[in-house]
């Protein structure tokens, strides 16, 4: 039974795998796509809010996801209804180049991303009752390794399609992956039914209101301090991350000494030693540091953020760099820990309104720290920004010790 649950995992582990290359190259081509149009920047723009409205939703549709007993009929239904909506855009986007173009696709996306998140909070429960306990952080940190590897992959190989493949073929290329996924999982089903019980999934949460049910799961979170505690660190150190790229980009532009070689591959690197160094994280997750504890390794992070600002204001472009290796690498740990963290303490039948709210908190709390870093740049140097997030890595730091000694003590 156990080795029929794991080979069920992977499959649907490959099959996800298979959605992400579509979704991969297409976006690639929809940022070349952007570069067509005469005025690209506010292209751009309408792309990148069209992403961030589906946060919005991540915990009606996790609620939603709890509600609902055929879940494996559900996740076929959302996969051929995202080959739909990408047949439609394969067909608009081969008209002429133009911003109403832009702005079909983009309400398009938000209907498929809102649908994916469904796929998504479907599959959750599924996967906890196909992994043991004692399994779920070692599985989750190899098939995290091996996604980022194939998302590695897949970047380079998408780079290369856009260049020779039209825009609308890669659209129905996306739009295949989706077709493909959901006769994988079709033929699945029969396989899953005989492991997981969908019924006792969702029974528990059947008769609950939207309002009742996220009560009760705030109350859940409540109960539980070490996940409060690991949810705002996460959230600030995800927020704090995410504006290392472009702070290289600014830094570049007011001090050419801080480049190495030119500015693109100053930016590249970058991006590689995050990647790389994420990946080297997810496999010794599951060796050297398999049995450090969440707590130290988000420490750890905690404590090089405040490092990696400093290297800024003192425009150290090595000390930047020697930083990220060491942060990616602490990421690479702390996603399987997370999730697995997650999975062992959150009640199943409550799992998609409780993952749902949690990925809100962290998203936004990279939204908080982009948006900040866009409003800053324009008024202020870049080291004056360093210091500034210098001075919130540090008030993490201060609340991660005060959070430590309050537990010591109690205990």
């Amino acid at each position: 039974m156990v080795v029929r649950s794991r080979k069920l995992f992977y499959s649907l582990f490959i099959n996800d795998l298979i959605s992400d290359f579509g979704d991969t190259v297409y976006y690639l081509a929809l940022m070349n796509y952007v570069l067509l149009l005469p005025n690209s920047n506010l292209a751009l723009s309408i792309i990148t809010i069209s992403e961030t409205i589906p946060l919005l939703t991540k915990v009606i549709i996790g609620h939603l996801a709890d509600k609902i007993h055929s879940k494996v009929d559900v996740i076929i239904t959302t996969q051929l209804i995202r080959l739909l909506l990408y047949i439609f855009i394969g067909i608009v986007i081969s008209f002429t180049p133009a911003l109403w173009i832009v702005i079909v696709i983009s309400v398009l996306n938000v209907l498929s991303d809102i649908v994916g998140q469904l796929e998504n909070s479907l599959y959750i429960p599924i996967e906890m009752q196909l992994i043991d306990e004692e399994e779920r952080e070692h599985l989750f940190a190899s098939t995290q390794s091996i996604s980022s590897t194939f998302n590695i992959i897949f970047k380079l190989s998408g780079a290369s399609l856009v260049t020779w493949i039209s825009y609308q073929t890669l659209a129905f290329v996306n739009a295949f992956t989706f077709l493909l996924c959901a006769v994988v999982t079709l033929l699945l089903r029969s396989k899953i039914r005989q492991i997981v019980k969908e019924d006792s999934i969702s029974a528990h949460s059947q008769d609950e209101s939207f309002i009742t049910s996220l009560r009760s799961s705030i109350q859940t979170i409540k109960k539980q301090p070490s996940l409060k505690e690991f949810l705002i660190a996460i959230s600030v150190i995800n927020g704090l991350f995410s504006i290392v790229t472009p702070l290289i980009v600014s830094t570049i532009a007011q001090n050419k000494n801080f480049i190495f070689i030119n500015s693109a591959t100053t930016i590249s690197l970058s991006s590689v030693f995050i990647a790389t160094s994420s990946i080297l994280g997810n496999i010794l997750a599951t060796t050297l540091l398999r049995n450090v504890s969440l707590r130290y390794l988000i420490q750890g992070a905690t404590i090089c953020l405040p490092l990696l600002f400093l290297a800024f204001i003192h425009q150290e472009v090595w000390g930047c760099y020697l930083l990220l290796i060491l942060l990616g690498i602490l990421s690479g740990n702390i996603t399987p820990k997370f999730y697995g963290f997650l999975m062992n303490n959150l009640p199943v039948e409550k799992v998609g309104i409780l993952t749902g709210g949690i990925g809100t908190i962290i998203q936004l709390g990279l939204m908080i720290s982009q948006l900040s870093f866009s409003f800053l740049i324009i008024y202020v140097n870049t080291i004056t920004v360093s210091y500034i997030y210098l001075i919130l890595s540090i008030c993490l730091c201060l609340l991660l010790l005060k959070h430590h000694f309050k537990t010591r003590g109690e205990k």
